[in-house]
């Protein structure tokens, strides 16, 4: 287990690398941005990283494995009639790691990472829904609706966050909910 200093100089190369994702592509940050920006030599960062793609990755994991915990808590009371309000929580979480996720599936960040977003996602929908394994069909769907999310939330962060989120997860579920169109095949979303 690091030292609290060792899990703070880590958490600060991680910061510095999210604070400069957002302004920058991953391909021009360099190791000495993130050490100039840190204040901190580059052994320093080696002794954590062995180089940029090494910092991202990590970054991701946990992320990942963080958010996966968070949303398996969510889902573990799941029950169809209260879908919309289990859905409303697991869109919270993405807010609580906002500045990463954003920088993540921003327009610098890796655009890998939405895919694997996805993929760490889906098997919570599907034991959410007490099945065993995706059909065809239903893996299209899953993958097209968290493709979605992601997409509006991505863009919801790159407008600076101005509608609240509450109608940003209540727009989301309608469209999950009753579809694009109503029954006279007139758009939903007007």
């Amino acid at each position: 287990m690091e030292s609290r200093t060792k899990q703070q100089t880590r958490k600060k190369i991680q910061n510095v690398f999210v604070e400069l994702l957002t302004e920058n592509r991953i391909d021009r940050i360099k190791v000495s941005d993130i050490t100039k920006t840190a204040h901190i030599n580059r052994s320093t960062f080696y002794e954590y990283y062995q180089d940029v793609n090494s910092l991202l990755t990590d970054i991701e994991d946990e992320l990942l494995s963080e958010f996966r915990k968070q949303l398996e808590m969510v889902y573990q009371d799941f029950k169809l009639e209260h879908s919309a309000e289990i859905f409303g929580k697991a869109l919270a979480l993405l807010n609580v790691y906002g500045d990463t996720f954003f920088a993540l599936l921003g327009p610098n960040g890796d655009h890998g990472f939405s895919m694997r977003f996805v993929e760490n996602v889906k098997p919570l929908i599907l034991s959410a829904f007490g099945m065993q394994e995706f059909t065809p069909k239903l893996e299209i769907l899953i993958t097209f609706e968290m493709s979605g999310i992601v997409g509006v939330y991505t863009k919801w962060c790159a407008e600076g966050r101005k509608q609240p989120l509450e109608d940003v997860v209540k727009s989301i579920q309608e469209l999950l909910y009753a579809g694009m169109t109503t029954d006279n095949n007139k758009p939903n979303i007007l």
